[in-house]
């Protein structure tokens, strides 16, 4: 299952870096895009080791479970309310203010 769903960040990362830098002209600053994006991974990777380590003495790993599963969705929430839509629609990219449904 993770490595189902780690296959949807990763491609989903990438298309997003390569929009961001062709529609602001920074084709040549896409590796230190790409760089950030997975230093940010590795140290969320670190951070929750770290949280694993010292939060299940606190916690049994049912309450770690329910925690951790509510941040995961807030921060889907906030990927779908506030991160920029970026799409290609017939010619230049358009950055769309809202989100768009995740059919459309």
């Amino acid at each position: 299952m993770t490595g189902f769903s780690a296959g949807f960040l990763w491609v989903s990362q990438g298309r997003y870096v390569h929009l961001v830098c062709e529609k602001y002209g920074a084709m040549d600053k896409k590796g230190e895009m790409f760089g950030l994006i997975n230093s940010a991974y590795c140290m969320s990777n670190v951070s929750a080791g770290l949280i694993i380590t010292f939060g299940l003495g606190f916690f049994d790993a049912k309450t770690y479970f329910f925690i951790t599963t509510f941040l995961g969705l807030l921060a889907t929430a906030y990927c779908l309310f506030f991160v920029k839509n970026i799409k290609e629609e017939n010619g230049p990219l358009v950055v769309h203010e809202q989100s768009q449904s995740l059919i459309s």
